[in-house]
C-alpha cells in the first residue's frame, strides 16, 4: 500500500512538473527560495582538487535519467583503449559511514555485493574499481589507496556536490526533457535550466528528439539503449533478443528505475511484444516473497533490478522466469567515446 501510494505521488509530481499548471505557479516562490540557497552553498564551499582527472556524469532532472549505464559504457571504452579507469559513487539507500568508504572490484568475490554498495555500484563493480560512501572526496582517496595507478575517476552521479572537483562534466537528459524547465518544487530540475552552460557534454537519453534550453551543438551528444542479450537470472544463460518472442506467454517487463518507460520504451523498440507492464519505485526493494507471489510468466528486468533479484532467486524454484535485458547506449555522433578520451588524455597530461 505504501509502495503504491509512493508511485502515485511521484507519477503526479512528474507529470504537473511537465508543464506549467496552476501547482506550478503555486509552488513557484519556493522554487525561488531552493534557488537561493543552491547558489549559496556554492558560494561558501571550495571543492579539494584531486590529482586525478575526475568526470563527473550527472543530472540535473530529479530522479534517474539513465546516467549508470552511461557511466559504464564510458569506463569500459576507457578502459579497453588501454586507461585504468576507477569509479566512484553515493551508493543510493546504503548506511555507510563517511569516514570509510566501502570498496570493489571486478575481482571482488563478495556475497550480495548489491547489499554492501548499493544496486548501481554493484553493476559497475564489473567493469572497474570502485569506492562507495556520501564523502566523494574520501571515496576519491579510498580509491587511490587500493590502486595508486589509476589514470581517471569517473562519479557516477555527484553533479551537484559542491565539494567534489571536476575536470569534465556530462550532464544526461532522457525523454522527459527539462520538464517545465523550473526548479524544485515547482519543477524537476536540481539546478537552474542555465547550469547546462558549463557541461563539457549534454547526453540526451532518449528515442525521440528532445530540445535542451542553452545546450550549444557542440555539446550535445544523443544516445539510445540497444539490447546486448538477454540473461536467464536463474540458469545464468543469455540469449540474442530476436529470440525473445518464442518465449511462453505471457511476457511482463518489470522495472523499479527512475523512470520505467524508458526501459519499457527500449524493450518495445526492439519489437519484443510485452503483455503487462510494471513499474515500480525506483531503488524498488524485491524480497523472496514479492517474487514468490509473481504469476506464472516470463518478466524481463532491467540490469539494476538483476542486481537484486539475482542472489534471491538462486536454487529457488519460482513459478515465474525472470530474465535481465541487458543494454549498451550507442552514441550520435559516433566518436563521442574518442573525443571524450581525447580530452582524459589532455587533462592527463596536465595534472
Amino acid at each position: 500500500m505504501g509502495a503504491n501510494f509512493r508511485l502515485k505521488v511521484e507519477s503526479f509530481l512528474l507529470k504537473n512538473w511537465q508543464d506549467k499548471t496552476f501547482f506550478y505557479y503555486v509552488l513557484l516562490p519556493f522554487s525561488y527560495v531552493y534557488k537561493f540557497i543552491a547558489k549559496s552553498k556554492k558560494i561558501t564551499q571550495t571543492p579539494h582538487q584531486s590529482k586525478i582527472p575526475v568526470i563527473v556524469v550527472g543530472n540535473i532532472f530529479i530522479g534517474g535519467t539513465g546516467k549508470s549505464p552511461i557511466t559504464k559504457s564510458i569506463a569500459t571504452y576507457l578502459k579497453n583503449k588501454g586507461l585504468k579507469v576507477g569509479i566512484i559513487s553515493r551508493g543510493y539507500g546504503i548506511d555507510i559511514d563517511p569516514k570509510i568508504p566501502r570498496y570493489a572490484s571486478p575481482e571482488s568475490e563478495i556475497q550480495n555485493l548489491n547489499l554492501f554498495i548499493g544496486d548501481e555500484p554493484s553493476e559497475l563493480a564489473s567493469v572497474a574499481p570502485i569506492a562507495v560512501g556520501p564523502d566523494r572526496n574520501a571515496d576519491i582517496d579510498k580509491l587511490l589507496n587500493e590502486n595508486p595507478d589509476i589514470d581517471i575517476i569517473i562519479s557516477d552521479d555527484g553533479l551537484q556536490n559542491t565539494s567534489l572537483f571536476r575536470d569534465l562534466e556530462i550532464i544526461v537528459f532522457d525523454d522527459r526533457g527539462v520538464g517545465n524547465g523550473q526548479v524544485l518544487p515547482s519543477g524537476p530540475l536540481r539546478e537552474p535550466i542555465e547550469r547546462i552552460k558549463k557541461a563539457d557534454f549534454v547526453v540526451i537519453n532518449s528515442d525521440k528528439p528532445i530540445q535542451i534550453p542553452y545546450a550549444l551543438p557542440s555539446q550535445i551528444v544523443n544516445s539510445r539503449m540497444l539490447i546486448l542479450d538477454i540473461e536467464n537470472l536463474r540458469y545464468g544463460d543469455t540469449f540474442n533478443p530476436d529470440i525473445a518472442d518464442s518465449l511462453e506467454n505471457p511476457k511482463i517487463a518489470m522495472a523499479g528505475i527512475g523512470n520505467p518507460q524508458k526501459f519499457f520504451n527500449t524493450l518495445k523498440y526492439a519489437g519484443i511484444k510485452i503483455d503487462k507492464f510494471i513499474p515500480l519505485n525506483d531503488h524498488f526493494s524485491y524480497d523472496i516473497n514479492y517474487l514468490d507471489d509473481l504469476e506464472k510468466a516470463v518478466y524481463f528486468v532491467t540490469s539494476k533490478d538483476a542486481s537484486k533479484i539475482r542472489p534471491l532467486i538462486k536454487d529457488k524454484n519460482l513459478k515465474a522466469m525472470i530474465y535481465c535485458v541487458h543494454v549498451e547506449p550507442e552514441f550520435e555522433p559516433a566518436d563521442f567515446l574518442e573525443r571524450l578520451y581525447s580530452k582524459v588524455i589532455e587533462l592527463k597530461d596536465k595534472k
